[in-house]
């Protein structure tokens, strides 16, 4: 009698076209989870669910031979304007309307000199495309952050601060914000990476 069990495939094969299925579509990728609330509605519900699709997806967290140390996966959310006025305004700073701001998140090398350095290019930059800078601000952590990171992990931990940058007023649509804000991260990218030549590593 004629088996009538499918064919197992081997790993290297390519998988025969079927169904909605097709080889010529395929991509390597890593894991990747995505979590919307179909409404619009900005809720802690869905950046709860999305925490919870990143700690089950095991590959997408990948640990090296020492399991403290991750790839540094995560998740990506809207800008949270409420959260960020917040925090602004502790420091003295009334933020304009949405839209009309942006947040950079700025990993550093852990030296104070080339902390400076950089954040002087920085401003230098933003000042050049007639951006406004609002706010440097230092990220917090909490006072057991950093405890259960790896050594590989812990020796080249960065330090964090956010740039808050305003609108320049010739600039009236976000699409128009957006493009500039683009050529800005560019240009800083490249000029704090040539003060960085030869010492070390630029911001990221």
């Amino acid at each position: 009698m004629e088996s009538t069990a499918k064919k197992l495939v081997h790993f290297q094969e390519e998988t025969p076209k079927q169904g909605l299925y097709n080889p010529e579509e395929e991509h390597d990728a890593c894991g990747v989870g995505f979590v919307a609330d179909l409404t619009g509605t900005h809720t802690r519900a869905t950046i709860t669910d999305a925490l919870h699709v990143l700690n089950h997806l095991t590959h997408r967290g990948a640990c090296g031979c020492e399991s403290e140390t991750g790839d540094g996966a995560g998740i990506i959310v809207g800008m949270p304007d409420k959260f960020l006025r917040k925090v602004a305004k502790a420091e003295g700073v009334d933020l304009p309307p949405k839209g009309r701001y942006a947040v950079a998140n700025i990993f550093f090398v852990k030296d104070e000199k080339h902390v400076a350095a950089q954040k002087k290019v920085f401003d230098e930059v933003v000042s050049s495309f007639g951006l406004n800078v609002l706010l440097w601000r230092k990220m917090p952590v909490r006072p057991t952050y950093g405890k259960g990171l790896g050594a590989t992990a812990m020796a080249c931990e960065p330090y964090q601060e956010q740039l808050f940058v305003g609108a320049p007023d010739n600039v009236a649509t976000e699409q128009g914000f957006n493009a500039l804000l683009f050529e800005v991260r560019q240009k800083a990218q490249y000029s704090t990476d040539a003060i960085m030549a030869g010492v070390g590593p630029s911001i990221f």
